[in-house]
């Protein structure tokens, strides 16, 4: 099994963020902060991301179409990151 750098991250396992409650890294979802994804995980963050591509053209919002689909909001967002399968 051949590791790449993931393409989320960029091979930096996640990004500092200033957020409401302070400045801290947040760890990448997809690589879990390794830095480093398989093929199969590539082609299932580009799969996601396609996803929210086609599903932002509709002008579709993220909830409203997690129901249409019968999932919830968090698990569409996961499979959108590239995290999670539908």
């Amino acid at each position: 099994m051949t590791l790449q750098h993931c393409p989320a991250c960029d091979g930096n396992g996640g990004r500092y963020a200033v957020t409401s409650i302070g400045n801290g890294f947040l760890r990448c979802g997809l690589c879990a902060a390794s830095g480093q994804v398989t093929q199969e995980q590539i082609e299932q963050y580009r799969e996601g991301q396609a996803f929210r591509v086609e599903r932002e053209g509709r002008e579709e919002g993220l909830r409203e179409c997690a129901k249409r689909l019968g999932v919830s909001p968090t698990q569409l967002s996961r499979f959108e990151r590239g995290e999670a399968k539908l």
